[in-house]
């Protein structure tokens, strides 16, 4: 209302301006306040965020060492296969060594005994020809 009128003092716009600017600050602290609350919101997402991938990050890094671990284990493993292998390899070779070996021992056994066979049926033949011949005299 106009001042200029009778029945209203020149007071209340004045009020009515004051609480119209006073619930403009209102609304501007609360405008405020939220998007205070919701950067705060945000900061603490990020916080927990950063945390998560910081923890991750520690979860990786472990898992990393675990799996240069497990490498270094199987490079130890297959060294020792390899060594297992040239042992192994080396023993067949010396297996096969003395196979051959007492191939040719048994061959030499074979020839002995069948030499000393041929030996003993020539001397069998001669003792029983003297003895054949022992009998007619």
């Amino acid at each position: 209302m106009n001042p200029t009128q009778t029945h209203v003092s020149p007071s209340e716009p004045a009020a009515a301006d004051r609480r119209v600017a006073q619930e403009a600050e209102w609304d501007r602290r609360e405008q405020v306040r939220r998007a205070a609350e919701e950067e705060r919101q945000i900061a603490e997402e990020q916080r927990l965020t950063a945390e998560e991938l910081r923890k991750q990050t520690e979860d990786l890094r472990a898992a990393a060492e675990e799996l240069r671990e497990a490498a270094e284990a199987n490079r130890s493993s297959a060294e020792q296969a390899r060594g297992a292998g040239e042992a192994l390899r080396e023993a067949t070779e010396e297996a096969r060594h003395a196979a051959e070996m007492l191939r040719e021992v048994g061959e030499r056994q074979r020839a002995a005994a069948d030499e000393q066979r041929r030996i003993l049926t020539e001397i069998l033949a001669t003792l029983r020809a003297q003895g054949a011949g022992q009998a007619k005299t």
